[in-house]
């Protein structure tokens, strides 16, 4: 501390502006890096998930496909008459050349099918193959069997050829008789080539280093752009967060739709460290530019600091003496222009703060006084004493939901009134009215209606407190009362630019022109101590808000005889509190 205490004032205007630099370059670097990485993730998985349910669709579809071709069989009536040739030496001849006929033909509206077989309850086999002899013996031993087990379902599976890779699907074909029995008649087999799964994603393309897989039950590989992986079982381990996975000691990002309908899944798996260093190659680059940035800002600090410091020191040796904090005094010195004008904008500095501190002290004892009679007149005790009354009344009557909605208004009425806030939301300050105005239709019934529209907006703006309720008081009072119509009180808010505007309308007797100008002569008077008592109300809120806000504001008043009084009360637009 004693060190810095030592420093000149120019390096520490330096070092000030280093430690500052350094946090902010700290910091942009942190926020950047977090930000980037966050959304770089987001956006790769949001996208990749949509790869993955599309292409997640698209493999429904071609399952689809090739499983309504074998569904097609079910009680076709050529297959049966072949199936209904009986064994015999002439007879299986023309079977086999039958059936080799139909399965051809059914090969040939389906050009994804390489081989099919067809194996009746006979022992019969039918078959259109382009597989070896081997292979073909090796599928037809194998899932002929499965399919015998696996009722109401089909098989699906792949397996390794001389031809490559196929996609085997195997399933029992049966039809109803007339007797609706089930007759299975045989177990087809289909052999499609595993290029026709590749077809569907190979076009998916990647910036970073990815694989898909389409996997069945037991993780095996049925088809991948990895082909190396074909046939292999994947083996990785699914992170708690379900969106990466660790492999071969690797991580991942893990992007899965979900299961087909007959089992699979298509999983996506993007490698971590490649989507990392795009991040890092881009961090690096901005870490430079701001490195860069800050080294020509130190410099330009340097020449600044010391631009400042050195009027500075010629004018500290005159400004020693000054110890306390005493506005009044003022600082002499002899300098050159530049410093001359500084000491001359000093001096002019304390003089309009004594001015300022003075008028805001004025205005400060002003307002307390003027809020000190508000909180006084703020709820009339006549209205209080009737309130009661009334709560007395419905008490012996046992009118309970009345009585309760009396009591609870009345209470939050007063609790608001005896708050110590100075400004609300305009919200609080209608909810405040509207509880006054409850009390009164509790009071009147269908004599007394009101309505508050009061844009949502404008509701979130801030206002003096007890702005709107000595208006709603006089109204009721002044205008309502002892009238033979339904009353009704309205409460409009419109915005003008920086202005705001309440409009407080009720249809009552209303004034005579000599009675505005009446009550127009006392709002502007500034002596309310010595005002009769009727409308004090209005012109303690006349004075509190030009107290508060200043003179551009006030309060304007319009009257039709019999008709309407309207009050139109002018604040400026505050959006947050002390503002």
């Amino acid at each position: 501390m004693n060190f810095f205490n030592k420093m000149k004032l120019s390096s520490k205007i330096f070092l000030a502006f280093l430690i500052f630099a350094s946090i902010l370059l700290i910091s942009s670097v942190t926020l950047f890096f977090y930000t980037y990485k966050t959304n770089t993730t987001e956006r790769i998985l949001e996208g990749k998930n949509n790869e993955m349910i599309y292409l997640n669709n698209s493999l429904n579809a071609w399952i689809q496909r090739y499983y309504s071709v074998t569904s097609a069989m079910f009680g076709d009536q050529r297959l049966t008459e072949v199936i209904e040739l009986q064994p015999d030496p002439v007879r299986n001849l023309v079977y086999s050349n039958e059936i080799m006929d139909y399965l051809q033909t059914v090969r040939a509206a389906n050009q994804g099918i390489t081989s099919m077989f067809f194996v009746d309850v006979n022992n019969r086999i039918g078959s259109v193959s382009d597989l070896s002899y081997k292979d073909a013996q090796n599928i037809i031993g194998t899932y002929v069997a499965r399919a015998k087990t696996t009722v109401n379902s089909a098989v699906w599976d792949t397996v390794e050829t001389e031809q490559g890779n196929k996609v085997v699907l195997a399933r029992q074909i049966s039809y109803v008789d007339a007797q609706l029995q089930k007759n299975v008649v045989g177990v087809v087999i289909l052999v499609i080539d595993e290029e026709e799964l590749y077809q569907l994603y190979h076009e998916i393309e990647s910036v970073y280093n990815s694989a898909l897989y389409i996997l069945d039950g037991s993780n095996t590989v049925l088809s991948s752009s990895d082909r190396e992986a074909l046939g292999h079982q994947l083996e990785y381990t699914l992170e708690d967060n379900g969106q990466t996975c660790r492999m071969d000691g690797q991580s991942y990002y893990y992007i899965s739709a979900g299961e087909t309908e007959n089992g699979w899944k298509v999983v996506n798996l993007i490698e971590e460290r490649s989507v990392n260093e795009v991040l890092y190659r881009t961090i690096m680059n901005n870490v430079l530019i701001m490195l860069v940035l800050a080294a020509v800002t130190m410099l330009i600090a340097r020449f600044i600091a010391n631009s400042i410091v050195r009027p500075l020191n010629m004018l500290s040796s005159s400004i020693e003496h000054v110890k306390e904090n005493n506005f009044s005094t003022k600082v002499y010195v002899e300098a050159d222009e530049t410093v001359g004008k500084l000491v001359a904008s000093y001096n002019s500095m304390l003089d309009m703060l004594n001015d300022l501190i003075n008028k805001n002290l004025s205005v400060e004892l002003k307002t307390k006084e003027a809020q000190l009679q508000s909180y006084e007149r703020q709820i009339n005790p006549h209205f209080i004493y009737n309130t009661l009354d009334m709560i007395r009344m419905m008490s012996a009557m046992d009118e309970q939901d009345k009585l309760d909605e009396a009591v609870v208004c009345l209470s939050q009425l007063l609790r608001f009134n005896n708050s110590t806030e100075k400004e609300v939301l305009i919200s609080e300050e209608l909810e405040n009215v509207e509880r006054y105005f409850r009390i009164l239709k509790l009071r009147y019934g269908d004599n007394f209606e009101y309505e508050i529209d009061v844009p949502e907006e404008i509701q979130q703006l801030y206002t003096l407190k007890f702005l709107l309720q000595p208006f709603a008081e006089n109204a009721v009072k002044h205008g309502l009362e002892k009238v033979e119509w339904t009353g009704k009180i309205m409460i409009f808010a419109k915005q003008m630019q920086d202005e705001l505007i309440f409009i407080i309308r009720d249809n009552g007797r209303g004034m005579e022109p000599e009675k505005i100008e009446e009550i127009q002569k006392m709002l502007h008077s500034t002596d309310i101590y010595s005002m009769p008592g009727k409308n004090i109300g209005i012109i303690n809120a006349s004075q509190r808000i030009r107290l508060f806000y200043g003179e551009g504001f006030d309060i304007d008043i319009t009257s039709i005889p019999n008709e309407k009084t309207t009050v139109y009360i002018h604040i400026p637009v505050k959006k947050y509190k002390g503002d």
